[in-house]
């Protein structure tokens, strides 16, 4: 059986967009974002993740460190995902400190089928159809990556990182 999978970037050349705080409870100003993913992107429980959660209250200042995953659909072969990043501190003594946010955002599309038919079937589907449909893919991904950084920048008074790539 043969398998094609994709995997496009959707904010190159820059792999990632830096959100910074720095403020009174960084903890609690990271905990609402993840209280904002599902209903910015319209999705439901199963389509959103925490997948990491560090907090380490053993030194000075206090240390967290948290991932969360959005998977939203386009297609039945075509899926968007978001990883977003924030690590950070907090002082004990007055709740005050800072953190990170980093958004990354991919598209990945999967086809598979025998291996005898798929090749042929692919390319005609690739050139016909599929070329178009990604860019539009990818333009809708870009746009829900700025609009989010730019509702989390004006909602919770984020600054914007340098947007440097890391690979």
């Amino acid at each position: 059986m043969g398998k094609v999978e994709i995997v496009d970037d959707c904010l190159s050349p820059a792999r990632y967009i830096n959100l910074s705080y720095s403020g009174p409870n960084p903890y609690e100003v990271s905990k609402k974002i993840a209280s904002t993913l599902q209903p910015f992107f319209h999705i439901s429980g199963s389509g959103t993740g925490e997948t990491l959660f560090n907090w380490d209250n053993s030194g000075d200042p206090h240390t967290f460190f948290f991932k969360w995953w959005v998977k939203k659909t386009f297609s039945g072969f075509t899926t968007m995902w978001f990883h977003i990043k924030t690590k950070g501190s907090v002082s004990p003594e007055t709740n005050d400190g800072e953190f990170i946010m980093s958004i990354q955002a991919i598209i990945k599309t999967t086809f598979s089928g025998y291996s005898l038919l798929f090749r042929p079937l692919w390319y005609i589907y690739s050139l016909m159809f599929y070329n178009k449909r990604r860019r539009q893919y990818l333009e809708m991904c870009n746009n829900f990556a700025l609009s989010f950084r730019n509702e989390m920048k004006e909602h919770f008074n984020l600054d914007i990182g340098i947007e440097r790539p890391e690979r």
